[in-house]
This record gives structure tokens, C-alpha cells and sequence, in this order.
């Protein structure tokens, strides 16, 4: 039996859903695969359309394909990658996602926006503590102003959201201990998101946090 259905989707709807969240809470909008199959374009454009300037996915293929539908907004690629030139080339934002990647790979940041990622309890890559991010601060006080990268924010991702456990109470609490040290050190960053669609459900937008992160939802 060849079953096959028609998936309709209603474009006002997604502006209007976008545009009641964007309006209450800044958002980076996760568009990977495809945006969750809807449709790269349709939903980056719609989320434009709902005042949404920021983008978030895994694959560089999806980052060109967004930046070439909006010149301006933050895109963020949440997995490491290696091709930094092409990174450049499109302005994008990079995961720096452990202290062993920036001592091999620090000479390709220069001039790029970084976001450091915190592991958390879930774990699947990040820092592990703020003195592994310490070492990172320190040794590039250490390079010329144009062999820098520039912080531009800071991230995790809570596995755990979804859990009623008391799990999720313990990564966050965690998280908002690591990214009080950004404050203590008067670095003042653009973006701080960690809150998936289950967590600004829970929550709203944590204390000093500047976007949710949410992509389904």
C-alpha cells in the first residue's frame, strides 16, 4: 500500500507564532534540516518577516543558504568546522567548542565571532569548566589585537529540558554559575542562549541571558 499525505503549511501562522515569541523574547531561530523540513526558505523568510535577526543551524551548506537570503542577521553554526576561510568569507558565527580545538586551530580565528560552548551535563562537546575558558582569554591577550577572535557570546545546550527529574534544575543551575564569570570579568556578551524550546517553555528567558535558542517550537 503506497500511502502518501500532503503536509500544508499555513505561512501567516508561522510569522504570527515567530512574531508573539520574537516580540516577548529576542530569538535565535534553529533552522537546521531543512528547518525541521518546512523549508529553509519559507521559514527563514517568514522569521525575517517577524523580526527575527538571528539564525542558528549544523551544516554550512544551510549557513550559505541563509546568508544568502539575509545579509544582515547573526547566523551561528552550532557544529565546529575546520573551513574558516569560507567561514570569513560569509561572516558567520562559530561554536568554539573546546579548549583543544582552539590550541590547534587558534591562528584560523583571527577576526571571527565566536560563541563558547559550556558541555553541561549532557555533554557532546563544550568546556568543561570556566578555567579551561580562562586559558583561552589569557592566551589571547597574549596575540596582536588583529590575530584575536572577537567574543561575540556563549552557549549550552540543555539535554535535559524535557526531564522532570531534577536533572535539568542541576545543568542549569551550572550554567548560570559558568556564565557568571563573563560578568565577574566585565565581558559583555551579545549573545548568551542555551534555552531550547523545552526549557523556555519551563522557564522563560533565564536571568542574564540575551535570546532563547528555539527551533521546533
Amino acid at each position: 500500500d503506497n500511502m502518501s499525505g500532503i503536509l500544508t503549511i499555513d505561512r501567516e501562522k508561522l510569522v504570527k507564532q515567530a512574531n508573539q515569541i520574537q516580540r516577548g523574547t529576542p530569538t535565535i531561530a534553529v533552522v537546521k534540516n531543512n528547518a525541521y523540513n518546512f523549508g529553509l526558505e519559507l521559514a527563514v523568510r517568514a522569521f525575517l518577516e517577524a523580526g527575527i535577526t538571528a539564525f542558528a543551524t549544523t551544516s554550512l551548506k544551510e549557513a550559505e543558504a541563509i546568508r544568502k537570503i539575509t545579509e544582515d542577521s547573526m547566523v551561528f553554526l552550532l557544529n565546529p568546522t575546520y573551513e574558516f576561510d569560507f567561514v570569513k568569507s560569509l561572516n558567520l558565527s562559530l561554536t568554539l567548542p573546546s579548549l583543544e580545538y582552539y590550541q590547534k586551530y587558534y591562528e584560523n580565528l583571527n577576526g571571527i565571532n565566536v560563541h563558547i560552548e559550556y558541555a553541561g551535563l549532557f555533554n557532546r562537546s563544550g568546556f568543561e569548566s570556566f578555567s579551561e575558558v580562562q586559558e583561552v582569554l589569557d592566551h589571547q591577550l597574549t596575540l596582536d589585537e588583529h590575530e584575536r577572535f572577537i567574543i561575540q557570546g556563549a552557549w549550552c545546550h540543555f539535554g535535559y529540558a524535557d526531564e522532570f527529574d531534577g536533572t535539568y534544575e542541576t545543568e542549569r543551575k551550572h550554567w548560570l554559575k559558568f556564565i557568571g564569570h563573563f560578568k565577574e570579568l566585565y565581558i559583555d556578551l551579545e549573545y548568551i542562549h542555551s534555552q531550547n524550546t523545552a526549557s523556555f517553555s519551563r522557564d522563560g528567558l533565564l536571568e542574564d541571558h540575551t535570546h532563547t535558542r528555539l527551533g521546533i517550537g
